[in-house]
């Protein structure tokens, strides 16, 4: 199941999901660290351990999991 929470206006896109072993990853893509966090404060906090929305920027990515909003090291 494809999640896609991206609005029309939304500078934030939806680029891909990915699954390794029990993990799922929803990719997106932003024009900025500032985008992102707006993006990633809007949708709903997954509900599983396993499951990720990250947002890749030029300034680094930034995700969200069921602990909340982090960046990735």
């Amino acid at each position: 199941m494809t999640i896609n929470p991206v609005g029309p206006k939304s500078p934030v896109s939806f680029q891909r999901e990915e699954r390794k072993g029990p993990y799922t990853y929803y990719i997106y893509r932003g024009p900025s660290k500032g985008a992102a966090l707006d993006f990633l404060k809007t949708i709903q906090s997954p509900t599983g351990h396993n499951v990720y929305h990250i947002v890749e920027t030029p300034e680094g990515n930034w995700g969200k999991d069921i602990d909340g909003i982090y960046e990735e090291e």
